[in-house]
């Protein structure tokens, strides 16, 4: 039997406050993947279906939601790409998330020109994971290092990051639940580094899937990976895109006679 796995994406709609009268959103799976194709990496699901929702979102001020779901070992952390680096590949194959952080900047920029109301824009990135016994959520970016090649633009920004990340260090960065009438729920004090390039997304990106790897919260974990860009008007107003790649926790088979 072919073993596959789910993908799926979505805007989610917009928060409202009062909301007990109305159904949950019902999110259907776009696309359902052979495992066969986790050998190929995730260029291939960027662009056939990926792509274009980064871009709407953008363009919008809209969140996207990428998220995979299936069995373990199904090859699909492997796709979304965190999966990280084997042993033994040299060049391992690109997931979801690598052509996020390379093609991200590449379309602000053709935004921007192509839309004259816009003046800029500014780039973070968050790791968050999310054990699936104890429900922890564990800040992975919480001793991060600032990007290498951050700018000096940026400095005063990225210092003030790393001061939060060192106050948060302790304690194994445990994370609390909040929610906020006008905006929706949130993680109080999560790391949110600035990127000012593909190369320096890369790396928090990578940063985050290695301390994700090297300690889970209780040994499976669900991994988000958010991507904030907050973009500003001619006007003055600001809007915010949050793109956000989801690995659910593979759920196991039960094995025969068990």
């Amino acid at each position: 039997m072919l073993s596959t796995f789910h993908l799926s994406l979505a805007t989610p709609p917009p928060h409202h406050h009062h909301h007990h009268h109305r159904p949950p959103p019902r999110y259907p799976c776009d696309l359902t993947v052979p495992t066969s194709a986790a050998d190929s990496g995730g260029e291939q699901v960027y662009e056939s279906c990926v792509r274009e929702k980064v871009s709407a979102a953008l363009a919008k001020g809209q969140d996207m939601v990428v998220w995979s779901y299936g069995a373990k070992g199904s090859g699909k952390t492997s796709v979304l790409g965190f999966g990280g680096a084997k042993d033994d590949a040299a060049s391992p194959p690109r997931g979801v998330a690598h052509c996020l952080c390379d093609n991200l900047f590449n379309e602000l920029v053709r935004l921007k020109q192509a839309h004259d109301s816009w003046v800029s824009y500014e780039v973070s990135a968050s790791f968050l994971s999310v054990g699936t016994l104890l429900e922890q959520c564990v800040d992975c970016l919480s001793t991060a290092a600032p990007p290498a090649n951050s700018s000096s633009s940026s400095s005063s920004t990225t210092s003030s990051s790393a001061s939060s990340r060192r106050r948060s260090r302790g304690e194994g960065s445990s994370m609390n639940l909040r929610e906020d009438p006008k905006t929706g729920f949130y993680l109080e004090g999560l790391t949110s580094v600035p990127c000012t390039s593909a190369e320096e997304l890369a790396d928090v990106f990578m940063q985050g899937v290695d301390a994700a790897s090297s300690s889970p919260p209780d040994g499976r974990a669900h991994n988000l990976f958010m991507v904030t860009v907050l973009r500003t008007s001619t006007d003055g107003t600001e809007y915010t895109s949050q793109l956000k790649l989801l690995d659910l926790a593979g759920h196991v088979r039960p094995e025969s006679g068990a």
